[in-house]
C-alpha cells in the first residue's frame, strides 16, 4: 500500500474509532472540554504522549511495542483531531482557509 492508501487508512480507522467512542461514551470528551477547556485537552494528549516517550525509552523491553505504540499514535492523532473538533464548536473559528496548504 502508498502512502496515501495508507492515509486514507488511518483515516477511515480514526473515523471507526471517533464513531465508537461516540457511541459508547456519549460523547465524553465534549462534556470534559466544555467543563474544563482546552486545558482538558492538552492534558489528556500530554499524557499520552508522555507515555509514548516512556514507551520508547524501553521498546527494547516490551514484546509488543509495535502494536502499542501504533495504538498510541492513533489515541494522540485521535485527541488532536476532537480537540480541534470542540475548539471548531465552541469559537466559531474554522482554519481551513487560514491553512497554507488548502485550496
Amino acid at each position: 500500500m502508498d502512502k496515501i492508501g495508507v492515509y486514507k487508512d488511518l483515516c477511515e480507522r480514526l473515523q471507526n474509532m471517533y464513531d465508537k467512542e461516540q457511541e459508547m461514551y456519549n460523547d465524553s470528551f465534549s462534556v470534559i472540554y466544555e467543563k474544563r477547556g482546552l486545558d482538558a485537552a492538552v492534558t489528556l494528549i500530554e499524557d499520552t504522549w508522555n507515555r509514548l516517550d516512556n514507551l520508547t525509552l524501553h521498546q527494547d523491553n516490551i514484546k509488543v511495542y509495535d502494536s502499542i505504540m501504533e495504538t498510541m499514535l492513533l489515541d494522540l492523532a485521535h485527541y488532536c483531531l476532537m480537540t480541534l473538533i470542540e475548539y471548531k464548536v465552541a469559537t466559531g473559528k474554522y482554519l481551513e482557509k487560514a491553512l497554507a496548504y488548502t485550496d
